[in-house]
């Protein structure tokens, strides 16, 4: 079990920022993914769900990230 230090809770405060921001941009990828018009170019959509792809796997990144700063404080 690791100690709460202020270090650890900058770390902390700052990986729950990031993730934050990484889940509202995979929301604005997904929302602009889903908007595309019936009939959207095969091009477009594949951009869009690129898109989206990198946003969430972005995200899980970051999720992870904080998972394992919080798991350190609880094992």
């Amino acid at each position: 079990m690791t100690p709460l230090t202020p270090s650890l809770a900058q770390q902390i405060k700052d990986a729950c920022s990031e993730y934050i921001a990484a889940q509202k941009a995979c929301i604005k990828a997904s929302d602009a993914r889903f908007a595309l018009p019936p009939g959207s170019t095969r091009a477009r959509t594949t951009t869009a769900a690129a898109r989206w792809s990198r946003c969430a796997e972005d995200r899980n990144r970051k999720e992870d990230v904080l998972l394992a700063l919080v798991k350190s404080l609880v094992s």
